[in-house]
């Protein structure tokens, strides 16, 4: 129900349009795709967008407010612009939160209570199939508990409701697991009768993740789920929700691959792909940023063409480089500079990025309006489309820098041998 004093309605939507199922509001570019997928995954069209002013052909609309990196004041003020035209819309909201809790967690869940007018709001960033785990209110990390980082006031947090009181002053609950594990209908009666605005669950499995899905069914539209691609995965059994939205599979070569992340898992997996197969590594951008480094994007595509054009798979890669203190959005542009530079030369068959503020990067200078989320070639990393834009039904594969084991960049370009996305309806709604 729409509160007085909201926004008006989108365009287009009226009483006889088709209402969304499900509007995500993600704050990064890769978090928005991986939860997308899992709605894909059940057959649900659905779209990423940056800003939509009008209702989309699609079942489930996923926003990227690209929020993560902004101060708190400014990403409450962004999220509140650019979601509160569709509170209201939508027959279901999920909130997608870094699985580590990086960004503005408690900022932006106190913006959608406010917005929505939800009860309370409860939070499984758990997932469990990337191994992010909650247990006693605490993030884990492969079985081991990590320290949460507290933003701009430094230090760290032990546990995730200290994280959130940091920047929120909604009193916060938690959900210790054998409540969770007490049973769905168990579980939404305490979720109904909790005193916290913002209530952590815990989470070790996807069982546990089913359940809280459950309960959030049950609970209804008083309660604002919050969560990773974990949770999400869950949720449309649990809503009920199904389409027939399928894709076809056919070769998507040569592939552009550009690493735009320097974590340490990500090095390893492009020294594992460099083992296991030809392709053509081009670094050494952040030469671009010397006075005569000017041509340097325009070097860096040319390079990255002759490969494309000699049918080999190539990498645009910053881990070569000295890690930049903050400039993480300066390399993000210029990786975008030397793909759009690379595509008004040569098309290739395929793009996949690693890293959101890359990922938006380069769509946006792509002229891209969005993103087709297809479905996920495994956990974590999903496929779609290029919507509009000079790489217009360009194949897309994404996956956060951290994500993935020492196999997973060669496994993506493995299974991109046989992928071309032509999405198509079947007249049966069954999965």
């Amino acid at each position: 129900m729409r509160r007085a004093g909201q926004p008006p309605l989108p365009e287009r939507l009226t009483p006889l349009a088709p209402p969304l199922e499900l509007l995500v509001i993600a704050d990064d570019l890769t978090g928005a795709l991986d939860t997308g997928a899992q709605f894909a995954r059940a057959g649900l069209r659905t779209l990423v967008l940056w800003e939509a002013s009008q209702v989309p052909d699609a079942e489930v609309l996923v926003i990227d407010t690209g929020t993560r990196e902004l101060p708190p004041a400014d990403a409450r003020r962004r999220l509140e612009t650019l979601v509160a035209p569709w509170v209201g819309v939508a027959r279901h909201l999920y909130k997608k939160v870094d699985s580590t809790l990086r960004g503005n967690v408690g900022t932006e869940l106190a913006a959608l209570l406010e917005l929505t007018g939800a009860a309370r709001a409860v939070l499984a960033p758990a997932f469990p199939a990337q191994g992010r785990t909650v247990l006693d209110g605490r993030l884990h990390l492969h079985g081991k508990p990590v320290d949460l980082p507290a933003g701009a006031t430094g230090g760290s947090c032990a546990t995730i409701a200290a994280l959130l009181a940091a920047r929120t002053d909604l009193p916060i609950a938690g959900v210790p697991l054998s409540h969770v594990q007490s049973g769905s209908v168990a579980l939404a009666s305490f979720l109904r009768g909790c005193s916290g605005r913002i209530v952590v669950a815990d989470a070790v499995d996807d069982a546990d993740l089913a359940r809280l899905a459950e309960a959030v069914a049950l609970v209804g539209p008083d309660l604002l789920p919050a969560g990773s691609a974990g949770l999400a995965a869950h949720l449309p059994k649990a809503w009920g929700l199904a389409g027939c939205r399928r894709c076809s599979l056919a070769p998507a070569r040569p592939v552009l691959l550009v690493a735009g992340t320097q974590h340490p898992s990500l090095v390893a997996q492009l020294r594992q792909l460099e083992r296991q197969r030809r392709v053509k590594v081009v670094g050494g951008l952040l030469g671009a940023l010397l006075p005569q480094g000017k041509g340097v994007p325009d070097e860096r595509a040319r390079a990255l063409a002759a490969a494309l054009v000699a049918g080999e798979d190539a990498v645009l890669t910053t881990c070569d480089q000295p890690r930049l203190a903050g400039g993480g959005r300066l390399v993000a542009d210029l990786l975008a500079e030397v793909v759009r530079c690379l595509v008004a030369q040569v098309r290739p068959g395929a793009l996949v990025i690693t890293g959101g503020e890359v990922a938006s990067a380069i769509c946006r200078g792509l002229g891209a309006a969005g993103i087709a989320i297809e479905g996920e070639l495994e956990p974590g990393i999903p496929f779609g489309r290029v919507l509009g834009g000079m790489a217009d039904r360009l194949p897309l594969v994404t996956k956060g820098g951290g994500f993935g084991d020492e196999g997973t960049l060669c496994r993506i370009l493995t299974a991109l041998e046989g992928l071309t996305i032509t999405g198509q309806e079947e007249n049966s709604g069954e999965q």
